[in-house]
């Protein structure tokens, strides 16, 4: 494929972030509107400000939605973002374009700087690449799906956005192909009323709106937009699930079968452009807690003069809204805590608290505090910049209410900061990542402002997926009593049955496995969700374990660690115990076993020896009865007077030997002179 030949190109290889050809096609732009002109005063505070709101959804709340609309793959993030130049003869900001050349300091396009997209393939090396999905991220091949292929455990990352303005966008005089999906979509910019009064009737939740009706738009410029909604899916890696000792089952059973760990979010990306300070902290507000409001017009119109109507609109619900009525219903709303209930789900939980990147980018110099941390009299910033608290301000995402303001000391510094750059600051907390910009923009060092919404939005939902892990391995390892419940029931009864040793020997042998169960589960968590560091990316590193800490994500981790160490230990002891006392009863069984054994041989011998007696008896009763047969015998051989005397003698002689033999065999036996 010719290199500047993009007429070629199909939607889904323009859509592809690893296309050579497609590289300069990724990200969206915020030009400035036709016409602009803002006098030096009345430039607004803030050119622009992103915010990439995570929330956690109920896997299963989008299913039954058409996805044909949605693109494959990430959000391309902000390509290019335009700003206002100074007309000397105008004595205004206007658009480079529309400035005579000649009175420009450099060419035209030095005032529209743009930042082109690293993908997740670029950006993350194996295998981090593969546990954040980049090949669904980066819709490598128009793929929406992708599972690692270099693993056992069953993983699946699916990636689609719903666009509200094209990510795709022309570049260098190249257009990209024509996709529907890649359209503006109305309904989905609206008009700021960036009033003071007007904010801070809104603020302090006034009720009566209506006397501001008719009044001149202070800055008519200020604008709300979403550009996209992304729908991320992640599957795996397995996790077992261990019930208490009243719920485990036996061996075998499917209480011990891996089960999904599944984790969606929607990500609402959200722009806000040429902002007073007032009105950028009641927009920071109103995305993180459904509590807050911020004043709108009724109908988005491009050059508003005046306030016809103000609205009091919590942005979070309207997106939602707007959402909702693009794709259909999704019975999804907020509450109170910011968070996503579902209609489906019981007793109103939430998935989860939302997190949130953020990008703010002055338009002037000179910035003040936010209202919540100004303080009457001079301020002492001590260590801390404006651009600081403004950091700490967004990514805290504070309201009037919580959380309690930081004191602007060098500890309080050190703990909220994770980098300090030439043109950037990067702060950090529970619920968000920040990264202010420390000056207007300028044609250099703009990096951040693709970088914070796109990569690090998938550093952010890596700490949430692993959090959310180890949530789970806290759950089992409370819920696991190695049996020792059970095996005390056993330890009290007085004898043990066969069944009473085969159960504790059933319980002993399930808890090991369940325990062995949980250790291997945290190397599965090491493989696929724990990384404490971006090979080669020192700023990405430096945001990750500032996001593990600031999360309680790395403490959970060293918990649960330590605790598999002391349960390791606890469970060996309270294993070597069970083992000697089942070994003992053994033994015991065995010895009993043996002694009956014995007892049975020695009563067999017993009777061999009286049955062998009592033949010896009858034998010699035999004999004696045989003798005394033989006397008549003898009589009746007794010689006569004219008989010969041989033949008496030769039967006297027989018997009588018969009768020594026999007087002889009941001699040597013992029957003579036995004494019973």
């Amino acid at each position: 494929m010719a290199k500047n030949d993009t007429a070629s190109l199909t939607p889904e290889q323009a859509n592809d972030v690893k296309n050579s050809d497609a590289y300069s096609f990724q990200g969206t732009k915020f030009p400035l509107p036709d016409g602009f002109t803002v006098a030096r005063e009345d430039l607004p505070d803030w050119r622009l400000a992103h915010f990439a709101v995570i929330l956690p959804v109920f896997p299963g709340a989008l299913t039954s939605m058409d996805d044909t609309e949605w693109a494959p793959g990430r959000f391309r993030g902000i390509k290019s973002i335009e700003v206002p130049v100074w007309d000397a003869e105008a004595a205004a900001y206007r658009r480079a374009t529309d400035i005579p050349r000649h009175l420009l300091d450099k060419a035209a396009y030095h005032y529209t700087p743009r930042v082109f997209l690293k993908g997740a393939h670029s950006r993350f090396r194996s295998p981090l690449d593969e546990s954040v999905g980049a090949e669904a991220v980066d819709a490598v091949g128009g793929a929406s799906e992708c599972s690692p292929k270099h693993t056992r455990h069953k993983t699946s990352v699916c990636a689609r956005r719903l666009l509200f303005r094209p990510d795709i966008t022309p570049e260098n005089g190249k257009t990209p192909p024509e996709d529907p999906r890649q359209k503006t979509r109305p309904g989905a910019e609206f008009v700021l009323v960036d009033d003071p009064e007007v904010l801070a009737a809104v603020g302090g939740s006034t009720r009566n709106l209506e006397r501001f009706q008719g009044r001149a738009l202070h800055n008519p410029h200020a604008r709300i937009s979403l550009a996209c909604v992304e729908h991320l899916q992640y599957s795996g890696p397995g996790l077992r699930r261990i019930g208490t000792e009243d719920t485990e089952g036996t061996e075998g059973t499917a209480n011990t079968a891996n089960t999904a760990f599944q984790n969606d979010f929607l990500v609402f990306h959200v722009v806000a452009e040429h902002c007073s300070s007032a009105a950028l902290e009641a927009i920071s507000k109103s995305l993180f807690r459904s509590r807050n409001r911020v004043p709108l017009l009724p109908e988005y119109t491009p050059n508003p003069t005046h306030i016809t109507e103000v609205r009091k609109e919590n942005l979070l619900s309207l997106l939602l809204a707007r959402f909702g009525e693009t794709i259909g219903n999704t019975s999804l709303a907020f509450g109170n805590g910011g968070g996503l209930r579902w209609a489906q789900e019981k007793d109103g939980l939430t998935a989860g608290n939302p997190y949130t990147t953020i990008t703010a980018i002055p338009a002037r110099e000179g910035l003040e505090l936010p209202q919540r941390m100004q303080q009457p009299g001079e301020q002492d910033l001590g260590p801390w910049t404006v651009h600081d608290a403004w950091a700490w301000f967004l990514a805290t995402r504070a309201d009037l209410f919580q959380p309690e303001l930081t004191a602007l000391d060098q500890h309080s510094l050190d703990a909220s900061r994770v980098q300090l750059f030439r043109d950037w600051t990067v702060h950090s907390d529970e619920n968000g990542l920040a990264v202010v910009r420390r000056a207007p923009i300028e044609n250099a060092n703009n990096f951040f402002w693709i970088h914070t919404g796109t990569r690090l939005v998938d550093l952010a939902i890596l700490v949430r997926r692993a959090d959310k892990y180890l949530a789970q391995m806290a759950k089992q390892l409370r819920a696991m009593t190695f049996g020792s419940t059970e095996i005390d029931q056993l330890r009290l009864k007085d004898e043990w049955s066969d069944d009473d040793i085969q159960k504790a020997s059933s319980t002993l042998r399930r808890s090991l496995r369940n325990f062995e169960a949980l250790q291997t589960e945290l190397v599965v968590f090491r493989d696929h969700l724990w990384y404490e560091s971006v090979s080669g990316r020192p700023v990405d590193t430096a945001v990750l374990r500032h996001m593990l800490l600031a999360t309680g994500t790395r403490d959970n981790f060293d918990e649960i660690v330590s605790e598999l160490e002391l349960r390791k230990d606890i469970y060996a002891t309270q294993a070597d115990s069970i083992q000697v006392a089942l070994d003992t009863v053994r033994r015991q069984k065995a010895q009993e076993k043996e002694e009956r054994e014995k007892e049975q041989e020695r009563q067999e011998r017993r009777r061999e020896a009286e049955e062998q007696e009592r033949r010896e008896a009858l034998n010699i009763n035999i004999a004696i009865a045989g003798l005394a047969l033989a006397v008549p015998g003898l009589i009746d051989l007794w010689p006569r007077a004219d008989d010969s005397h041989t033949e008496f003698w030769i039967s006297l002689v027989v018997v009588l030997a018969i009768g020594a033999v026999l007087f002889s065999r009941l001699r040597s036996q013992g029957v003579f002179g036995r004494k019973d």
